[in-house]
């Protein structure tokens, strides 16, 4: 099964732009926000991989003043780092999350989460994915994540941490 990342980004954009309008006749209960994932692979994943950069979502659901839950969805690409195959490109991945954010005093709030992430490479695979990490809202309209996020258990697979700079609509 082949998926193009033009019809990737497209699906999520009508996702994103629905979820959005839902957004609005829920006053605030659900928030939305879209920014743009800095990654910089650990360990082996390094080995492999300089850096990754990509774009994601996420919708919030409030389920008390002091906890909401979270669906994430993002596009990375990490640049490959094979120098002595002489291989060049990238490799997409695209983590797909369901998880928790506890807020905290000073605008800080701790989250976890788990999913899948698919590797969009030749031949779609499919695997587990789990992150933890800490957030700060900025003007309140802007969020700012540190997580890091494993996926799987194999040395090809993103071992990360994120910084992920976020506008919430």
């Amino acid at each position: 099964m082949q998926i193009s990342i033009k019809g990737f980004v497209k699906n999520l954009l009508i996702i994103f732009l629905s979820l959005t309008m839902l957004n609005v006749s829920a006053q605030k209960k659900i928030t939305v926000d879209a920014g743009i994932d800095n990654s910089l692979p650990l360990g082996k994943f390094h080995d492999y991989y300089t850096y990754g950069i990509g774009i994601g979502a996420d919708v919030n659901y409030k389920v008390i003043s002091k906890a909401s839950i979270y669906f994430s969805v993002a596009y990375m690409k990490y640049k490959l780092n094979v120098s002595y195959l002489d291989i060049k490109g990238a490799e997409a991945f695209a983590p797909m999350l369901l998880g928790g954010k506890v807020f905290l005093p000073e605008n800080f709030y701790a989250l976890a989460g788990g999913g899948i992430n698919l590797d969009l490479g030749n031949v779609i695979t499919v695997y587990s994915v789990y992150q933890v990490g800490l957030g700060r809202f900025f003007f309140k309209k802007i969020a700012a994540e540190l997580k890091y996020e494993r996926t799987g258990k194999y040395d090809f697979t993103p071992n990360v941490l994120k910084l992920r700079v976020a506008y919430i609509f």
